[in-house]
């Protein structure tokens, strides 16, 4: 969705790969796995 206005591919990508990583993350948090500290270099 937030990609929709980007023409950049690696901006779109980079956003693609940032989802996955967050939704793998919330998935591991509803499953009760302690959670993982991001690899995307963004601060928290």
């Amino acid at each position: 969705m937030l990609a929709g206005g980007l023409s950049n591919r690696d901006d779109i990508r980079a956003l693609e790969d940032l989802a996955r990583e967050l939704e793998e993350r919330a998935q591991r948090l509803r499953h009760g796995m302690q959670a993982v500290p991001p690899t995307t270099g963004i601060a928290a």
